[in-house]
């Protein structure tokens, strides 16, 4: 395998102040990253209406202008650099563009509006959703790119940033040392994603089984690079904390330091140093004593390779680059922790006072941005922005904490907060009011009093009713009650629900609405309520699919039913479909309850059909099959797009999306039929071949049985009439999947699905012609979902 780097003198990362015990080499093709990360500058200012200078390409003496990523991944791929490149440059630039966002919001409303991020100060609503669609489609863009070039590889990046995101972006008080510190903050920094963009760069492959058993090398340097990061974006990120009112402490070492350990600044400092080089040596130990052993192959050595370079880059990139100002740059006085605060001290007269501080808006000493408003803390994640969307590796909101591809000076995509932010959906708050996304459930409320936002809602305590959390004596009379006694609290109808909407989803739905308004262009509030009616009904269905299917798990937790029982399970489901028809009442378009009517109407009919067939143990045909699915899946695909082109504000007349929504809507279930067989993920998720136990009727189960070199279709049908509600033994399964195999039903749904995939893309580029514009992050909806 070819080495693509060239090591630095060794005079010149002296000189230069770094302490790494690793080699610093720059990659022979740097300029690739300089013009990659100019033009991708370029072109996300005049996208996005902004004038964002990231300042990731530094002027280093002898070598000239270099970005971090020549540094950071230096044996990447020639033809894969400028791609990488572009990634992390976007990564950075997203960062500061919701930092800018942030900013302008400050002291504006509350704390739950921190998603709405804003363009410029006179920003609309509307417009500040453009610009998010704006931002996700330039970076789906870039991740189409990677993906037509290795499209295992750019998934690894994907999942991992996905898998990343549920952790915290603040240090909880549990972390006290070093040591508890860093594995959460690897995480936290996005090093785990950037380690799968070197693989990416390199084009390595390595199993989970090799991966694990390099993982102490990794870790080892990958602390350091943590290290590293959290030293140098130190001043900055306390420089953006004590500056700006309300705002989290940083997630950096040095913070944990003088936090829990007492340590001055100037102290917790060099202890990071110090750490750093205890760390690297001890990894260089640890790599010793395994070539003693045994012969290292060349793909292992340059995966631990790749990690060593990401910690000696990232300090040597960190020193020069104008990103990260030194405390002498910032004239940053020295900082001390008093009463549980960070702030600076002087001295004055032998008195230590408080240093006066800037306004939130005051540029960082040369790195503020046009318009007064200020790059705040690049490398830490306190100004992570989180959205809703429900798909990980796709969130605009990406914060790359300062580099994302520079080994970890940032953290990739973000790590969002959600520091009490969230909605409880539908969990009774203090006040006594239940909400479900956000929107007030109104048991029964006039529709001016729902789009308000009003609800009265009733609890008990010692005896007495609250109303809106407000104690409200009986009357007189054991029996007398006043008239919002009478009123009952949701929150016991909602628990099923709310347990079902706690469970991990991978959100495919709103993703896809939010990809299809792109093109249609609906308002913010009535998408919000379009999302909404999707996601009740969906949620409704799954609590009942699952009690129809004696089904056990649900996204690798007990079902629903499991937990609630049966009754209130299916009373919970019929409640928030009330609550869905009540949502679209919300909808401008006359047109909408037909729609709503029409597609609940086909979904219930498709339903019918795949139960009778399971109850009957009937095997259908496969054009009925497809018209089952035409109703059950596509009535709500249908309903989303119906509903999206009925409240649409952009003339679409001619563009007919008929076959595509059917052809999506099709490959969805008949993915889930194939995976549900194939896949260890739904095996984890919903146990072995769970459509077995079901008795469900699937589209490889009617390849296999209406096959001539099925022999023992019989059997097969006796073991569906003859099962109990428990689940299938094992061995019947297996005897089930190698009749579907010796058919080759197995194979035939496989290179189904691969012809519906061309056929999907087809008809995207069909739409993308008729509204005028390609959708990348359509696209990428798409393109996750392929087998």
């Amino acid at each position: 395998m070819p080495y693509f780097s060239n090591p630095l003198p060794t005079e010149l990362v002296r000189n230069s102040g770094s302490l790494t015990r690793f080699q610093t080499v720059i990659h022979k093709n740097n300029q690739i990253c300089t013009e990659a990360a100019e033009r991708v500058r370029d072109e996300f200012n005049e996208a996005m209406k902004t004038d964002i200078v990231p300042r990731t390409v530094a002027e280093i003496p002898g070598l000239g202008r270099m970005h971090a990523v020549a540094f950071t991944i230096p044996n990447c791929l020639p033809e894969r650099l400028a791609v990488l490149t572009r990634f992390a440059e976007f990564t950075i630039l997203n960062d500061d563009f919701y930092d800018i966002a942030k900013n302008e919001e400050i002291g504006a409303v509350n704390e739950h509006i921190q998603s709405v991020l804003k363009g410029d100060a006179s920003s609309s609503p509307t417009t500040s959703i453009t610009n998010t669609t704006k931002s996700k489609q330039f970076q789906s863009s870039i991740l189409l790119d990677m993906m037509n070039i290795d499209g295992d590889l750019a998934m690894d990046i994907m999942n991992t940033y996905s898998n990343g995101l549920a952790l915290a972006t603040f240090p909880p008080d549990t972390l006290k040392t070093l040591d508890d510190y860093l594995p959460v903050r690897l995480i936290n920094s996005g090093l785990d994603v950037f380690q799968t963009m070197s693989c990416f760069g390199m084009g390595i492959k390595l199993s989970p089984q090799e991966k694990e058993e390099l993982k102490i090398f990794l870790d080892t340097a990958m602390f350091s690079t943590t290290l590293i990061n959290d030293f140098y974006s130190w001043p900055k990120e306390i420089k953006h904390h004590i500056e700006t009112p309300g705002s989290e402490r940083p997630f950096n070492a040095v913070a944990i330091l003088m936090r829990h350990s007492g340590l001055s600044e100037k102290e917790a400092m060099q202890k990071l140093r110090e750490k750093q080089i205890e760390i690297q040596e001890n990894h260089l130990a640890l790599l010793r004593k395994l070539e003693s052993e045994k012969e290292i192959p060349e793909n292992h050595m340059l995966y631990i390779l790749a990690a060593q370079y990401a910690a000696s880059g990232s300090e040597f990139w960190s020193i020069h680059v104008p990103r990260y100002p030194s405390k002498e740059d910032l004239g940053q006085p020295e900082v001390e922790f008093v009463s549980g605060a960070f702030r600076y001290k002087t001295e004055k007269n032998g008195t230590r006072v408080a240093v006066e501080t800037q306004s939130p808006a005051a540029g960082l000493n040369g790195n503020s941005l046009p318009n007064g408003h200020t790059i705040t803390n690049g490398h830490s994640t306190t100004n992570g922005h989180s959205t809703t969307n429900g798909d990980p590796a796709m969130n605009g909101n990406i914060s790359s904490n300062g580099i994302s591809a520079t080994n970890g000076h940032v953290s990739l995509n973000g790590r969002a907060p959600t520091n009490g932010h969230a909605s409880t959906n539908g969990h009774v708050s203090a006040n006594g009011h239940s909400s479900t996304n956000g929107h007030c459930l109104s048991n029964g409320k006039t529709l001016k009093k729902r789009k308000s936002g009003l609800k009265n809602s009733i609890s008990l305590s010692n005896g007495h009713a609250e109303v809106n959390g407000v104690p409200k004596k009986r009357l007189k009379g054991s029996h007398a009650m006043s008239e919002e006694d009478g009123k009952c609290s949701d929150h016991v109808v909602l628990a099923p629900y709310n347990y079902l909407k706690s469970l991990p989803s991978k959100g495919i739905r709103d993703i896809f609405i939010a990809a299809l308004n792109w093109w249609l262009e609906v308002p913010e509030d009535t998408l919000t309520s379009i999302k909404n009616i999707i996601s009740m009904l969906h949620q409704s269905s799954l609590m009942l699919d699952d009690i129809e299917d004696d089904s056990k798990l649900r996204r690798g937790s007990p079902a629903t039913h499991m937990i609630y029982g049966t009754g209130q399970t299916i009373n919970s489901a019929n409640y928030i479909f009330v609550q869905a028809f009540a949502e679209l009442q919300k909808l401008e378009s006359p047109e909408s309850p037909d729609i709503f009517i029409n597609e609940v109407e086909n979904l219930h009919c498709g339903q019918s059909f795949d139960l009778y067939w399971k109850y009957h143990v009937h095997c259908p045909s496969v054009e009925d099959y497809m018209m089952m699915i035409d109703n059950k899946t596509g009535g709500l695909f249908r309903l989303c797009v119906r509903l999206m082109q009925a409240e649409s504000t952009r003339k679409y007349s001619g563009i007919d999306s008929t076959h595509f929504v059917t052809q999506l809507s099709r490959y969805f279930q008949i993915r889930d039929d194939y995976q549900n067989l194939m896949s260890d993920q739904y095996a984890k998720e919903k146990g072995f071949a769970e459509d077995l136990d079901e008795g469900k009727i699937s589209l490889p189960l009617i390849y296999c049985l209406q096959s001539p070199a099925c022999t023992q279709s019989s059997e097969i049908l006796g073991i569906f009439k003859h099962r109990t509600s428990d689940t299938l033994p094992t061995e019947m399964k297996h005897f089930i999947l190698n009749q579907m195999r010796s058919t080759r039903a197995l194979d035939i749904t496989y290179e189904l699905l691969q012809e519906m995939q061309k056929d999907l893309l087809g008809e995207l580029r069909r739409l993308e012609d008729e509204f005028g514009s390609q959708n990348p992050t359509l696209e990428l909806v798409l393109r996750k979902l392929w087998v």
